[in-house]
């Protein structure tokens, strides 16, 4: 476990921001808490796509979901999402890593 890592009222957050639309296709291979850990790590320690640790999916499969998160502005609706929840309730910072 990474200091970067969610937290499990972090990823309780986050969760459904990151759900398969579309349950049809085939199954996913690697948890998707992981791979947004993995994210988070990057985006925390800086490090390049291909150096990240092997306790994470590969960097190929992290970087795809990555873009894809990025380009349907997943991160953006989680962002404010978690904004709202620190303005409404005063909650602890529950994407400290991935900011």
């Amino acid at each position: 476990m990474y200091p970067s890592d969610l937290r499990d009222e972090e990823w309780a957050v986050a969760e459904p921001f990151f759900q398969r639309a579309d349950p049809r296709g085939g199954r996913q291979i690697y948890p998707m808490r992981k791979i947004i850990d993995a994210i988070c790590y990057r985006k925390k320690t800086g490090c390049q796509w291909r150096m990240l640790p092997q306790e994470f999916p590969p960097w190929r499969t992290v970087y795809y979901h990555y873009n894809k998160f990025k380009t349907s502005g997943a991160w953006t609706r989680l962002h404010l999402a978690v904004n709202e929840l620190k303005r409404k309730k005063g909650v602890e910072n529950l994407v400290r890593a991935c900011k």
